[in-house]
């Protein structure tokens, strides 16, 4: 009796081994879409199905009250949020009790409930480092697939590594540009840009210079969409880098926005366009990459730019060389129409919005003034 006793235990103690092994290893798909310019799949809060928007560059999840109300998330206190214009707001907390990726749960999750048009319109949760810092993540971009586990992913041999960390759950890394070290560079998803830096940072100085003498360099006045603010007619300048090093790997021909005061960050458009494959090990604090064999060019905006503030039409951002489209156009001048749409034509800020990422990518714009004058805005080019 006691001989058969030790035995059984020993086999269902590598029961349980194995199950939890298989637990951990386990690769669940899912679906993405960048169609919005951010990388959303779909995941539950509290059971209730939910379109997740993914942000490395945020610490914490946001909710908005729309999804409080479904989900029945439960009000917790406030939080002070500073966003990227460097605006601060209180905010209310929420706690989610049940949150699901895939078949990995999470449970208690706090997230700020804040209406960013943006999101709300869209029915986003935006999903912060808190949550994708559990686990490890494999986009591929070409199949719009994205894989998630809690073991790191193995890297082909065709990847590269760049190494990462983390602080308060935002991702960042140094890059190299020259002899130079573009230090402390925030890894954000939920930048829709490529390349963005202030014009103090140091290691952008000399090829901004470069491409200043050569006259290849594009300024322009553009509108900053943060969480809870809208800066309109920043002064930005545009160009292109020969090549940056992240880690063991060199990306060629890389855009850069430069602006007054600004977190520098490496976005969306940067893995998406340039990558074909991005391992995120979090487990490991390593990031893979897989280079595109046809690389997708980075595009510019429209010689002029638009939004819906207050109920009018405004401009909010345009191309500032004197042979520009938009040169007799001027910030924060009300519009009559943009491709033959008024302002009164809108239902509402989301109504526009979903009409507004329809209209990006059009070749060009026809903007009519309030005098009747039509003009045609086409694509900024150096």
């Amino acid at each position: 009796m006691k001989n058969s006793v030790l035995p059984f235990f020993v086999a269902v103690s590598l029961t349980f081994s194995c199950i939890s092994t298989a637990q951990e290893n386990r690769v669940d798909t899912l679906q993405f879409s960048v169609e919005s310019n951010l990388l959303v799949f779909e995941g539950s809060l509290n059971g209730v199905k939910t379109k997740f928007a993914f942000d490395t560059g945020a610490g914490l999840g946001v909710l908005n009250t729309t999804q409080v109300a479904e989900s029945n998330v439960t009000k917790t206190g406030n939080k002070n949020i500073r966003d990227s214009n460097d605006e601060s707001k209180t905010m209310s907390n929420g706690k989610i009790e049940s949150m699901q990726i895939g078949s990995y749960r999470f449970s208690n999750v706090e997230s700020v409930i804040f209406d960013m048009p943006f999101l709300t319109c869209q029915q986003l949760y935006l999903l912060g480092g808190d949550v994708i810092n559990q686990l490890n993540w494999k986009f591929d971009f070409e199949r719009q697939q994205a894989y998630v586990s809690k073991t790191p992913f193995s890297p082909s041999a065709d990847m590269s590594s760049m190494s990462v960390y983390f602080v308060k759950n935002r991702h960042f890394t140094d890059i190299q540009i020259g002899d130079k070290t573009l230090k402390k560079c925030l890894i954000d998803f939920g930048y829709v840009g490529t390349l963005e830096a202030s014009k103090k940072e140091p290691a952008l100085k000399a090829p901004l210079k470069i491409e200043l003498k050569q006259q290849r360099v594009i300024e322009t006045n553009t509108i900053s969409l943060g969480l809870t603010s809208i800066a309109v007619g920043l002064n930005m300048r545009t160009f292109f880098i020969d090549s940056i090093q992240l880690g063991s790997l060199s990306v060629p021909h890389v855009k850069v926005n430069i602006k007054d005061d600004v977190e520098k960050k490496i976005g969306l458009a940067f893995f998406r366009d340039q990558f074909s494959m991005v391992i995120l090990n979090n487990s490991e604090h390593m990031y893979w990459l897989q280079p595109r064999t046809l690389v997708v060019e980075p595009t510019l905006g429209y010689d002029a730019d638009y939004y819906l503030i207050d109920g009018k039409l405004q401009l909010v951002g345009k191309n500032l060389r004197a042979t520009s489209t938009s040169s007799s156009l001027t910030i924060g001048q009300e519009i009559k129409s943009v491709n033959g749409r008024t302002a009164a034509s809108f239902s509402d800020i989301c109504d526009f919005i979903a009409w507004r990422i329809t209209q990006a990518k059009l070749d060009k714009l026809v903007i009519e003034t309030l005098n009747g004058e039509q003009l045609t805005i086409p694509k900024t080019t150096f």
